[in-house]
């Protein structure tokens, strides 16, 4: 009974080892489009402080398409 029971919970840890889920260090990470139009604003905030309004600009029209 006691070989039994130690069998059922060594069982138990090992197949939630195994349980299947997606890899952290996936290669295709795909970006939603807030998160496209989040950089672009803060590209287009980094443009204004160096003074380029020009290119701040059109990172603003950017952000608003997405």
């Amino acid at each position: 009974m006691k070989k039994l029971l130690i069998l059922f919970i060594l069982t138990i840890f090992t197949t939630n080892s195994y349980a299947a889920g997606s890899d952290s260090n996936s290669s295709s990470k795909v970006k939603s489009n807030y998160d496209k139009a989040v950089s672009a604003i803060k590209k287009a905030k980094k443009f204004e402080k160096k003074g380029k309004q020009e290119k701040a600009n059109k990172r603003y029209e950017k952000a608003q398409a997405l």
